[in-house]
């Protein structure tokens, strides 16, 4: 299997090293061992194509939306990032980028990619949310339990009142929410700076 690397700032270095990763003198970076699960340490993902943003954990939402197709009430997910989850930055030099802390949480939304134990995890929640190609690239779409029909990620997302931009804590008490207690890593096209009502959506 391919050596995991990470890119860890600094102050961070103790916490890397409790989660198990080590740190190699001869290429200046901290990695994963082999013997450890790299899902506790994704959160220290560098930047790539495929990663945008990270975090050391992360909650996976669960709400009920009426399919346009088939009108049944069909489960939909949604993944929101933690206050102090990281995003990457384009850096003003080419090839050069950097990661900007969040003061608040961020709702996902166009998601074009996940780390494999992201995916895994959401997998036990539900299969109906998965990758769907669209030009130019796929994107990750909630999917009718019923019929299969993608829901419009805009109406979830972007539409005040529908989905899960909620516009009251009675809506909000409708969503559940788990925390996953493992790294995130992934990206996606649009991030909100913060989440209406999340701490009236009803923990699991």
């Amino acid at each position: 299997m391919a050596r995991v690397d990470l890119d860890v700032p600094y102050n961070e270095r103790t916490a890397a090293q409790q989660r198990g990763a080590r740190w190699d003198p001869e290429r200046s970076c901290w990695f994963v061992p082999e013997h450890i699960d790299p899902s506790s340490l994704i959160g220290w993902s560098p930047a790539s194509d495929i990663v945008n943003a990270r975090a050391h954990h992360y909650y996976l939402l669960e709400g009920i939306q009426a399919c346009e197709r088939c009108g049944a009430q069909s489960r939909v997910h949604a993944i929101v990032l933690p206050t102090g989850h990281e995003v990457r930055l384009q850096g003003q030099d080419e090839g050069h980028e950097e990661w900007e802390r969040s003061d608040e949480p961020s709702l996902l939304a166009f998601v074009t990619a996940l780390a494999p134990s992201v995916a895994a995890r959401i997998r036990e929640e539900t299969y109906s949310y998965r990758a769907r190609q669209t030009y130019p690239v796929a994107y990750h779409y909630n999917h009718c339990e019923f019929c299969g029909s993608a829901f419009d990620e805009y109406a979830l997302f972007a539409t005040p009142g529908h989905g899960f931009d909620v516009l009251s804590e009675s809506a909000a008490a409708a969503i559940h929410v788990t925390v996953v207690h493992s790294g995130f890593a992934g990206a996606a096209d649009h991030f909100s700076y913060g989440v209406a009502f999340l701490d009236a959506m009803t923990r699991r």
